[in-house]
């Protein structure tokens, strides 16, 4: 592999760090899942692993191409997913920068590459403006499906200020969802969905759960 930058992380979240790496010649995003607990990491390592070879199968102009998994040789053992770097970054960073860029392009996107990823029967379980990119040529491409599955069913990660559990963003959330027993749906994927059109036609983040929360609170 080649060099890992400056052994600092560009950007991260509340379960991954992520670097910039070089690759020959090319840039690609090394992204270091956090592991907090280093109980069932076997399993843990395992799981997350299956989810990687499963999205290194899939191939679609809207699903970020995956490129490998590494295991960096620390002590708790450490999973890196390898994968091509994006500059404009993901679809909120981009259109805060960008914010006359042409938006329902973007839209179809997003809703092709899940229509994909739907048919090929795997549940995001996490899809929101963070969790799309956008490529050189200014298309959505959607990343991260089925990690949050890993991270809900093992206790692994640190949540952020948006989750609620590991891997769950409660912005983008269904309400069916807030069951802990209840697991995520190709139904629960279009209720996001509806977030992540909100996100990207009105530049604002969406909080489906608001009513919801009143309600239930």
């Amino acid at each position: 592999m080649g060099a890992l930058g400056h052994g600092v992380p560009v950007n991260g979240s509340g379960s991954a760090d992520i670097y910039q790496g070089t690759l020959g010649d090319q840039k690609i995003c090394l992204k270091v899942i956090r592991i907090f607990e280093e109980r069932d990491s076997k399993k843990f390592m395992k799981a997350i692993t299956k989810e990687a070879i499963l999205w290194g199968q899939l191939e679609h102009p809207n699903v970020l191409p995956f490129y490998g998994v590494h295991f960096l040789d620390l002590r708790p053992r450490r999973v890196c997913l390898i994968l091509p770097w994006m500059d404009n970054g993901d679809l909120t960073a981009f259109l805060k920068r960008n914010p006359h860029v042409p938006r329902m392009p973007l839209v179809h996107d997003v809703i092709n590459g899940l229509t994909y990823l739907h048919d090929e029967n795997i549940i995001h379980a996490d899809l929101k403006g963070a969790n799309v990119l956008v490529n050189c040529d200014g298309e959505a491409c959607i990343s991260d499906f089925g990690l949050a599955s890993v991270f809900t069913n093992n206790t692994f990660g640190h949540t952020d200020g948006e989750s609620m559990t590991p891997g769950c963003s409660y912005r983008w959330l269904a309400p069916e969802s807030f069951n802990a027993s209840n697991r995520r749906t190709k139904a629960s994927d279009v209720w996001a969905l509806g977030g992540v059109i909100y996100e990207v036609r009105l530049g604002v983040q969406a909080d489906l759960t608001y009513g919801f929360r009143l309600t239930h609170t």
